[in-house]
Formats: C-alpha cells, sequence, structure tokens
C-alpha cells in the first residue's frame, strides 16, 4: 500500500442502499455517514494487515479526501504537534468549523518497558486527552475512574472498565471536545476481541460492559463492522452484557437483525428539538432518535436513555415536556438517567454555545455563579437551577410513566442528598445507563425494580 491515495481506496465512491428482511419488519440499511475529511493517514501497521486494510477499504468508499498518507511515529508526532492535536478544543470555538482529519490506527500489544521506550523517544504519541493514548494505540479496554469518597463538592458516578476502539465523532455538537481536530479510528478489531475473556476475567463482579463513548458508533457502520463483533461475542457471555452506546444517532437498521440473545443493552442520548437541531449540529433530531430507539426496542434489544446535556434553552420547558411525552408514549425504557450540561466554566460556555439560545434566566445564574462553580465539573450552572430542571423531569416523566427508575448522572453530591430519597437511589448504590452491574441477574437490578413496582 502506497503513502499517496491508493487506487483500491476508491475515495469518495458509494454504494447504493439495499434493504433486508429482519424478524420484525423491513429495514433498509444504509452505508456508514459520508465523510469529508481534509486528509487521511494510516500507520505502518495497519498496511501490514490484510484485515485491517480490508476494513480500511471498505470505510474509504464512504470518505472524501484529496490526500491519503502512510505514517510512521516520527511522522505521526510531527503531524500531531502540527496540527494541535494534543490540544483539542469545543468544536463550537471553531469557527469556521474545520472537518476533522482521520487516522486510521491499530491497538499496540506493548509491554510497559516498550511503552516506556517508545513514548520517550516520540513523546506526542502520548498527547492528548479521552480517551488518552489513542495516537499511540494504547486504549481499548480502559478504566473509568470516580470520586472513592462521597461529599460535598463531590461529582459521583460509577467506575468501571469500558472499551474504546474509535475516538472521535463527525457531529458537529457545540459543546463537544471529543477529538473535535482528529478522528482515530482502530483496526485490528478480531484481535480486540481475541483479548476480551483475558480482561473479563480480570473484573468479575462487572457485568455490564460499555461501548464506546468516545464517539457514535453508528457514523461509522456497518462498514467499520466492530458493533457485530461486540453483539455476537457478549451474546455468547454468560452473566455479561455489552453496552452498546448509540449516542445522537438514528441510523440503526443495521444492527436490528443481530443475534444479540438478549445480552447486549442499547444506549442514546436523547435531547429536545432546539438543542438537537441547532447546538448538536449534524445529530439526528429528537423525533429520529426516538424512533431508532423504538426500532430498537422492537428488535429485542433492552433499551435505556440519558436525557443529556439537559440545556436550557428557550422554552426549555414545553420542548422537553414534548419529548418526555413523545418518548414514553412509544418506548419503555429500564432506566432514565438525567444528566446535566456540565464540563465548563461560565467563560468557556460563552466561548463555544450561542447562549442567545438560552432562558435568560438560566444565563443569570450562570454569570451570577461564575466564581463559586470555576473548576466544578457538574458546572457551570448552580445548585438551585439544576435542581430546577431535574425536579421538571422528574414530574413529567412520572405524569407519564410513574415505574420507570430515574436516576442522575454525572450529579453533585448535594443533589443525590436531595433528590436521591425520592428516586429510591443512593449515590453508592443506585441504577443508571452504564454502572458496572446495572444489568438484569444482579441484586442491585432487581432491587431496583422492585423499589419501582417493576
Amino acid at each position: 500500500m502506497s503513502a499517496t491515495a491508493d487506487s483500491r481506496l476508491g475515495c469518495g465512491i458509494g454504494k447504493p442502499m439495499h434493504s433486508r428482511r429482519g424478524t420484525h419488519a423491513e429495514w433498509r440499511i444504509n452505508p456508514m455517514m459520508r465523510l469529508n475529511a481534509p486528509a487521511v493517514y494510516f500507520t505502518e501497521d495497519v498496511a501490514k494487515d490484510a484485515r485491517c486494510t480490508e476494513r480500511m477499504n471498505r470505510m474509504m468508499r464512504f470518505i472524501t479526501t484529496e490526500r491519503v498518507e502512510k505514517v510512521d511515529d516520527a511522522a505521526l508526532s510531527r503531524i500531531a504537534l502540527a496540527s494541535g492535536w494534543h490540544e483539542p478544543r469545543l468544536k463550537g470555538e471553531m469557527r469556521p468549523y474545520q472537518e476533522p482529519p482521520i487516522l486510521f490506527n491499530t491497538f499496540r500489544w506493548h509491554s510497559d518497558e516498550e511503552k516506556k521506550k517508545r513514548l520517550e523517544k516520540f513523546p506526542a504519541l502520548a498527547l492528548g486527552e479521552f480517551p488518552k493514548g489513542k495516537l499511540a494505540g494504547y486504549i481499548g479496554f480502559d478504566w473509568r475512574g470516580a470520586a472513592k469518597q462521597f461529599g460535598p463538592g463531590v461529582r459521583v458516578c460509577q467506575p468501571a472498565h469500558e472499551m474504546h476502539t474509535i475516538a472521535g465523532c463527525p457531529f458537529r455538537c457545540d459543546y463537544c471536545s471529543h477529538l473535535g481536530d482528529v478522528i482515530v479510528v482502530m483496526l485490528n478489531m478480531e484481535e480486540f476481541i481475541a483479548r476480551m475473556d483475558g480482561w473479563l476475567d480480570k473484573c468479575p463482579d462487572q457485568t455490564l460492559f460499555k461501548w464506546d463513548n468516545a464517539t457514535d458508533a453508528p457514523c461509522f457502520e456497518p462498514e467499520y463492522g466492530g458493533t457485530k463483533l461486540f453483539v455476537d461475542y457478549f451474546a455468547r457471555k454468560p452473566g455479561k452484557y455489552l453496552l452498546l452506546y448509540l449516542g445522537k444517532c438514528a441510523d440503526v437498521d443495521y444492527l436490528l437483525d443481530y443475534d444479540h440473545r438478549g445480552k447486549t443493552i442499547v444506549a442514546f442520548s436523547i435531547s429536545a428539538q432546539t438543542q438537537s437541531t441547532r447546538i448538536e449540529k449534524g445529530s439526528a433530531p429528537t423525533g429520529a432518535r426516538i424512533e431508532a430507539v423504538r426500532k430498537c426496542q422492537q428488535a429485542g434489544y433492552i433499551v435505556r436513555v440519558r436525557f443529556s446535556p439537559i440545556i436550557p434553552v428557550r422554552n426549555w420547558r414545553d420542548e422537553n415536556r414534548a419529548m418526555v411525552r413523545s418518548f414514553l408514549s412509544q418506548v419503555t425504557p429500564d432506566v432514565i438517567s438525567l444528566c446535566l450540561f456540565g464540563w465548563m466554566d461560565a467563560y468557556k460556555v460563552k466561548r463555544s454555545l450561542d447562549v442567545s439560545l438560552w432562558d435568560e434566566r438560566f444565563v443569570k445564574a450562570m454569570d451570577d455563579a461564575a466564581v463559586e462553580m470555576r473548576g466544578k465539573a457538574y458546572g457551570p450552572l448552580p445548585h438551585d437551577a439544576r435542581a430546577e430542571m431535574i425536579r421538571f423531569f422528574i414530574d413529567e416523566i412520572r405524569a407519564v410513566n410513574p415505574r420507570v427508575p430515574i436516576a442522575l448522572c454525572l450529579e453533585s453530591f448535594e443533589m443525590w442528598q436531595q433528590f436521591g430519597p425520592e428516586l429510591k437511589m443512593r449515590p453508592d448504590r443506585y441504577l443508571c445507563n452504564c454502572g458496572p452491574q446495572c444489568t438484569p441477574g444482579t441484586e442491585l437490578y432487581a432491587e431496583m425494580q422492585r423499589a419501582y413496582g417493576n
């Protein structure tokens, strides 16, 4: 494979949609999302591996680019530093927005000593954030940490191991910093799956494993093929479940007839109309996401959602009331998580989001609390403003379905103190979208279902 565009890549060439009949309905299978990239890079290891090359070629049929280049560690380091990949920006800060390049990479199974030597020689490969190590190929089965003790000022989350095989997303959500400067796609997926047994053996108490919240995987499917590999793997693993994170996508027909055997739980992020169309640019609008969840439930998947991230736009009450009622009239999730907008301070918000779309009361609350909330992961909105939105969502959900468990996601310990008793959960014991034991068959799951009369 040459260092420039190879004739086998077929850059920018598409294929027609084709249909197939599943067990529930006739579905029309679309190819992966068409992408425009200023450049596509692939590593030497990709070029040496026939399966990696085949996977790349499948995906390249839907990627338009004028530059395809093979890179070694030295070249990749130079490109990363020159392009600023080690300093990811929020997508809303990019004016004008620039489509990201794509790096086709492989997982590296190096020893600690081999990693140390390689990164000492090419330190740029260790730069960048979530998931850390993507340029070097040192990601995959990663640990999601959380606070070890609960108390004032702590953000509550359940730690767990999770899988990452793609880093970056073609959607243009203004608040997102998930590698807006480059999309990294790991290709040696069969090798990854072959190592899963060993990894799972090291965490016997964990029953739910999430893939992949570093991207929106359906954007790259079915050509990538990762979804089917994971679904097939977990279908035959007793007591273990896959949490398939489908994010803000609606094109799910490719996975509806997979033989998941009830062992894959699908999770979506859903937001109301203004947010889904004007802030989460390029993603599926509200109605399309709800329809995607409905299709997955019809196909036998366990479904759950996060209303996330909840942003107080103008008319947020009416828009979210309509969203909740539409969703719950069509879908019965086994849990709903409420995740309010956060992860940045007020200054960053105004650099990346159009706050003229926001409810003025909440803009003022954010400004007034800017100093107080600085550095708090559950900021920039103060407690009372967030509590007002949480109260609204709980009431609206309960009005339609009083038996669906509701959890808080990435919220403060203080917020759990306020709402935990009502939700029949504690910050150290709760059912959510991706907690390590949030699956059928666990004591926690049974306890929460009983608490809600299910």
